[in-house]
């Protein structure tokens, strides 16, 4: 009797060896199978996104250049709706794919560790649980999935800046020179930011000083600026898709010139 007691009491597993019979043995299950169907699904989804990027920068600028008003601001909208709606259905199956993983990890791990309770290392089991978890997660994703999704997310960014740009430009074109206090439409920098210094109606931008106007400018990257405020403020109302231009006359007041042809921005 005594060498059955004796047996037993070897064969208490130590929590460090509990550890590493943790890490040998830790399988993925075959509910994770499910997520296969998913990660096809998404990926097929990805290609198609890649060729709509492609295509919205040459699409977006022909229409607003070439189309009518309503056609461009219909083209826009469907346009943006498509982005949105990939977007959120992107990261539902993203959250979709980690929760089933998440799940089946833990699972395993719990089914795992029912022996090492009897073996006396219940008090480590909250963060066996959570250490494998953490571990064993990243490994599933499939090779190069996460830097596939990063990548996208990056060009859905920038598409989404260009339609914001277009859609400013549109608007900024409508706006006229008699209603100086009517709001500029914002235009993002290639950062995906906007500029401080950025006029918020056409008034304020007529009354920006010559330093301020070519610093704007050449945070948006403008090129052929000069010295004379005019002409960057000029420069500045072009690149924002004004119809107008603002000139002095000799006395050193500002006139506006209306009808004056926006240039084309992607």
């Amino acid at each position: 009797m005594a060498d059955t007691n004796t047996s037993v009491n070897s064969a208490t597993v130590s929590p460090s060896g509990a550890r590493g019979n943790l890490y040998n043995t830790l399988t993925l299950p075959p509910e994770v199978s499910t997520v296969t169907k998913t990660i096809g699904e998404m990926k097929a989804k990805m290609g198609s996104m890649g060729a709509l990027l492609d295509a919205v920068g040459k699409s977006t600028t022909n229409m607003v250049q070439n189309g009518t008003e309503k056609q461009t601001a219909q083209h826009l909208k469907k346009i943006r709706k498509e982005l949105d709606d990939q977007q959120k259905k992107q990261e539902y199956q993203i959250q979709e794919i980690q929760v089933l993983l998440q799940k089946a990890l833990e699972h395993d791990v719990i089914e795992h560790l029912r022996t090492l309770v009897e073996a006396g290392v219940l008090k480590q089991i909250d963060e066996l649980v959570k250490e494998q978890v953490a571990a064993q997660l990243p490994s599933y994703f499939p090779n190069g999935l996460q830097e596939q999704l990063d990548r996208h997310m990056l060009e859905l960014d920038e598409v989404n800046r260009a339609l914001h740009n277009s859609e400013s430009r549109r608007a900024n074109a409508q706006l006229r020179s008699s209603h100086l206090k009517d709001p500029l439409h914002t235009i993002y920098k290639s950062d995906g930011t906007i500029s401080p210094h950025f006029p918020r109606d056409v008034s304020s931008l007529f009354n920006m000083d010559a330093e301020t106007a070519k610093e704007l400018c050449q945070e948006y990257g403008l090129t052929d600026l000069t010295d004379i405020r005019e002409r960057n403020i000029n420069r500045f109302m072009q690149f924002c898709g004004m119809s107008y231009q603002l000139v002095t006359t000799k006395a050193g007041s500002p006139v506006v010139l209306k009808k004056t042809k926006p240039a084309a921005y992607e």
